[in-house]
C-alpha cells in the first residue's frame, strides 16, 4: 500500500482555520497531518508543496453534470451579444449538420439583445429541413424551427402543458419558443448520444472540473444520465465525485427499489430527488409573489403547493431527500410552507432538504428556513449576470435577491455552485461574486446591494463543508482531517493575503483525489 507525504505546505485543514505543515494519506484517505517539527519518516512516496497554500478540494453543489460535458460538443451561444450574432455562429454549423439529426445548443441570452428577439423563421432559413433545439441561457425557454415543433407535434392548436406556455405571435401563430413544462413536448422526441460520445465529453469535462480544484459535483439529471456514467464508472474511469438528484417524474424506480439518499459508490451515489416550483429570472417563469416590474405577469408555477406537499412528503417517507428549485419569492414561499409541513411528519435526520437557487427570498422567511435546517443551495457567480435583468424585472425587491448575508447571520446551511451549463464552474469567480456582487465581475462597477456580500471564509465554506453538509457526508469528506478522504487542491498563491480583485485570477497548481494527483498544471 502507497503511503503518500505531502508536506512544506500552508494547509488549511478546515476552513475555519487549523493550519498543518503536512498530510500522510493512505488508501484514498487522510491518515494524519501535523507541524513542520513532527513530520514522519515512514512514506512510500512524497511531494514537497513548496510553501504553498492548501485547501480541501471544491464542490459544485448544483450542475447538469453530463449536459453540461455535452454542451462542448454544441452550438455554443453564450458569447452572443446580439440576435445576428447568435445567427452568425448558428450558420457556422449549417455544413456540420447530419441528415435525421438534431442540431442542438444553447446559451442565449435574449434580454441583452439589441437588434430582435429568436423566432423560428430565423432557424427555418438556415435549417428548413433539419430539426433544431437551442437552449436558453437559463435552460428555461428553448428556440426551435418548424421542423421540430412539427415532429414535437405541436401545432397553432396546441394547448398549453401545465406548468408550461408555448409562444405565439400576436396573430396566435407559433413563434418557435418554448417556455417551462413545454420544452418537454421536444425533449421526449430527442435521444441523448450514444454512450461512446457522451464517455469522450464527460472525459473532457471532468479534466476541466478538476482544473478548477472541483473533485465533486452534485448533478440534477435523469435516469438515463446516471446509466452512462454508471457504465464509465464500471471501466474505473469516473475520477470525480458525483451526487445525483433524480428528477421526481423519473424517481419511482428509486421507491421500488428501496433506494435512499446516500446509496450507491464511492465515486457516484443517489443523492434525493429534483423538483421544480418555478422557472427563471432571464425567461420572467420565476413564480413571483407580486408582477413583474411594468407587466401583469407573475410567472408560471409548476406545481401546485397542495400537490408538492404530497409528492415532498411521499419521497421523505421513503428516505429520499428533495431539492427543490425555487427562483422567485412566490416559489421560495411555497417551498418553506411545504418542507415545514412535511417535517413535521418526518422525523429522519438523513433527510436533507435544500431550496435550490432561492435568489429571491422573502426577509420574513429567513428565520423559518433555519429553524427548519433547509440547505439554502445557491449560485454566486449568476449575480455577475442578473444584476441589469434584476434590477428591470424586481426593482426594488432586488434588496433581497441573493441574500447571502442574511442567510449566513441566521445559521443556514449555504452551499455554493454554478449551475453549468447555465454558468461557467470556475469557483474563484463565484468567491469573488459572492465577495463583491459586482455586474459582470468587473472591479469597476459598484457593489450590487454589498449589505448581503460575505467573507471569504463563509463563501470557502458554502463551496467545501457546506456542500457535503447538503448530502449528508460531513463524517468523510469536506475537510482535510484524519479518516477523511484525501481530495484536496494546491493554489498557485496564498487567497488569504491577496485582495478580492485578485480571486478571478487564481489558478491550481495541483488537484488531488484519494490522495492521488489528477491534475498538475506542470
Amino acid at each position: 500500500m502507497q503511503i503518500h507525504l505531502y508536506f512544506n505546505g500552508k494547509i488549511h485543514t478546515s476552513i475555519s482555520g487549523e493550519r498543518a505543515d503536512w498530510l500522510l494519506c493512505a488508501a484514498g484517505k487522510i491518515i494524519a497531518s501535523g507541524a513542520k517539527d513532527n513530520r514522519p519518516d515512514f512514506f512510500t512516496a512524497s511531494t514537497n508543496l513548496n510553501g504553498k497554500t492548501v485547501l480541501p478540494a471544491f464542490t459544485d453543489a448544483h450542475t447538469h453534470f453530463t449536459l453540461s460535458a455535452l454542451h462542448l460538443t454544441r452550438i455554443n451561444l453564450d458569447d452572443a451579444a446580439s440576435l445576428a450574432e447568435a445567427l452568425a455562429i448558428i450558420k457556422q454549423h449549417k455544413q456540420k449538420a447530419e441528415p435525421n439529426e438534431w442540431v442542438r445548443g444553447g446559451g442565449f441570452n435574449k434580454n441583452i439583445w439589441p437588434d430582435g428577439v429568436p423566432h423560428k423563421r430565423h432557424l427555418d432559413a438556415l435549417f428548413p429541413d433539419t430539426p433544431v433545439a437551442l437552449e436558453s441561457k437559463d435552460y428555461h425557454s428553448l428556440w426551435v424551427n418548424s421542423r421540430a415543433l412539427k415532429m414535437a407535434g405541436i401545432h397553432r392548436h396546441t394547448t398549453d402543458p401545465e406548468g408550461g406556455k408555448i409562444g405565439r405571435d400576436g396573430d396566435g401563430a407559433l413563434n418557435g419558443l418554448l417556455y417551462e413544462n413545454a420544452l418537454n413536448l421536444v425533449y421526449d422526441k430527442i435521444l441523448l448520444p450514444a454512450n461512446e460520445r457522451i464517455a469522450a465529453a464527460v472525459r473532457e469535462r471532468t479534466r476541466q472540473f478538476l482544473a478548477f480544484g472541483i473533485t465533486t459535483v452534485h448533478t440534477m439529471e435523469g435516469i438515463a444520465e446516471f446509466k452512462a456514467l454508471q457504465k464509465i464508472q464500471q471501466q474505473d474511469a469516473l475520477k470525480m465525485r458525483v451526487h445525483f438528484y433524480i428528477p421526481k417524474d423519473e424517481a419511482a424506480p428509486l421507491i421500488d427499489s428501496g433506494i435512499q439518499s446516500g446509496f450507491g459508490l464511492d465515486k457516484l451515489s443517489i443523492a434525493g430527488v429534483k423538483f421544480f416550483t418555478d422557472g427563471s429570472l432571464g425567461s420572467q417563469t420565476a413564480h413571483m409573489l407580486q408582477p413583474y416590474e411594468n407587466s401583469q405577469s407573475t410567472g408560471i408555477a409548476h406545481i401546485s403547493e397542495a400537490q408538492l406537499k404530497e409528492e415532498v412528503l411521499f419521497f421523505n417517507q421513503h428516505g429520499l431527500s428533495a431539492a427543490v428549485h425555487a427562483i422567485g419569492d412566490a416559489a421560495v414561499l411555497k417551498t418553506v410552507n411545504v418542507f415545514e409541513a412535511v417535517q413535521n411528519k418526518v422525523k429522519n435526520p438523513l433527510i436533507r432538504n435544500r431550496i435550490e437557487h432561492a435568489q429571491l427570498v422573502p426577509a420574513d422567511q429567513i428565520e423559518r428556513i433555519a429553524r427548519l435546517n433547509i440547505t439554502a443551495s445557491m449560485q454566486p457567480v449568476h449575480i455577475a449576470d442578473d444584476v441589469k435583468t434584476a434590477d428591470k424585472y424586481w426593482g426594488e425587491r432586488c434588496t433581497q435577491a441573493y441574500p447571502f448575508r442574511q442567510l449566513a447571520d441566521a445559521g443556514i446551511n449555504l452551499t455554493f455552485g454554478s449551475d453549468t451549463p447555465v454558468a461557467g464552474i470556475d469557483p474563484f469567480k463565484g468567491l469573488y461574486s459572492a465577495l463583491e456582487r459586482k455586474y459582470h465581475l468587473d472591479s469597476n462597477e459598484k457593489s450590487w446591494y454589498p449589505r448581503q456580500t460575505v467573507t471569504l471564509h463563509e463563501a470557502l465554506t458554502a463551496y467545501t463543508m457546506g456542500a457535503v453538509r447538503a448530502v449528508g457526508r460531513e463524517t468523510i469528506a469536506g475537510s482535510l482531517e484524519p479518516g477523511k478522504v484525501a481530495d484536496f487542491i494546491v493554489l498557485d498563491r496564498d487567497i488569504f493575503s491577496i485582495p478580492s480583485e485578485e480571486l478571478p485570477s487564481v489558478k491550481i497548481d495541483k488537484t488531488i483525489v484519494g490522495g492521488k494527483v489528477v491534475f498538475n498544471a506542470e
